[in-house]
């Protein structure tokens, strides 16, 4: 038993909640490989609650099979030299997701944006909205311990998906009373990012 698990163990004793068993650990395998989570360890640093388990569940739906006919070399090829970045340098540690700002509104989170761009799984990633919804910070750019620009990729993602003309909004469906209400930089800065 790791030492993680038996402090749980020691402080689940010392109160009326239930004990913890190391199967409860085995649903969740992020966790097996993390040495050590005691809140008491100096080591310790606690996870931003946003993302702790949220993560979690989207890891379990991580693993790709893989062969040669889905990994597409033109996609990697293509997504490098819009973005100007090396996907394959992604370690997979997951710090962008942790750093970024929109992650709870993404359906894939950026580690799992990069997993996908590794592979070139372009296909698999055209109903998503995480690159449409990435706030191009750069939060996760500057935390990347590759020194890969995470924001380059999310906008090259964007860019092959706006050269097919596919609009993510369409400005003639824009009412326009909304037009009147909203701010001319906002409607700008809009269509630049999210129209063809």
């Amino acid at each position: 038993m790791t030492p993680a698990l038996q402090r749980i163990n020691q402080l689940s004793t010392t109160s009326a909640a239930k004990r913890i068993s190391p199967a409860f650990f085995r649903r969740f395998p992020a966790l097996i490989q993390v040495s050590s989570f005691d809140p008491f360890n100096p080591r310790f640093v606690r996870p931003r609650p946003r993302t702790a388990f949220h993560c979690l569940n989207q890891e379990r739906t991580m693993t790709l099979p893989m062969n040669t006919q889905k990994v597409s070399m033109t996609s990697i090829e293509r997504i490098n030299e819009l973005s100007g970045e090396n996907v394959k340098l992604c370690m997979q540690c997951g710090t962008c997701t942790s750093a970024c700002p929109m992650a709870d509104e993404m359906d894939f989170f950026p580690r799992k944006v990069m997993h996908y761009s590794q592979f070139g799984l372009l296909k698999s990633m055209e109903d998503i909205n995480s690159y449409w919804k990435c706030a191009s910070c750069h939060s996760c750019s500057v935390r990347c311990p590759r020194g890969i620009d995470i924001a380059k990729v999310m906008e090259a993602l964007r860019l092959l998906v706006l050269r097919t003309s596919k609009n993510h909004i369409e400005p003639s469906r824009i009412p326009a009373e909304k037009l009147k209400e909203y701010p001319g930089i906002l409607m700008v800065a809009g269509f630049r990012k999210l129209t063809s």
